[in-house]
């Protein structure tokens, strides 16, 4: 079976003013199978904390995600699904500029190669910063998406 999910990682309200950056909610919702789903798991941590395992990361990427991971394959067999394994996510790895072009090593941009979505360097640096919390990352999809979309149409290499 295919497991498909979303994390998401918010910072808790701090009182009077802004958040508290100390104080997580990780949050991974997970349904399968995905070609005909039947089930929901969600893992919920109230405050998570980072250990050796983890790199000392409190996002759901690195705790909820993996509690899931582990406990889907328990449950599958009990209710007659069977397993097949996919990617979960990439949490950034590309960078990019504000075009969405994806950059090369000396930061200059690889002709025709765009980036949009989480590859687009979420929480690696590029246009989204750095460590940018997973909850945010349906605004950034749209963004990305749509520059890398209006650079393409743009280049004056397109065919």
């Amino acid at each position: 079976y295919r497991v498909g999910g979303k994390t998401g990682s918010a910072e808790k309200p701090g009182g009077t003013a802004g958040y508290r950056r100390t104080a997580l909610v990780s949050t991974f919702a997970a349904a399968f199978p995905m070609d005909r789903p039947r089930y929901v798991v969600i893992a919920m941590l109230d405050e998570p904390r980072g250990t050796v395992a983890s790199s000392y990361q409190r996002t759901a990427a690195w705790n909820a995600a993996p509690i899931v991971g582990r406990l889907v394959p328990r449950i599958g067999p009990l209710i007659g699904v069977r397993l097949s394994i996919l990617s979960r996510k990439t949490l950034g790895g590309l960078q990019t500029d504000l075009e969405s072009r994806v950059l090369n090593a000396a930061g200059e941009p690889v002709p025709g190669l765009y980036a949009a979505g989480e590859v687009a360097g979420f929480g690696g640096g590029g246009v989204h910063g750095w460590n940018a919390l997973e909850g945010t990352f349906l605004g950034g999809c749209i963004f990305s998406g749509r520059a890398a979309g209006r650079s393409a149409a743009q280049s004056p290499s397109r065919a």
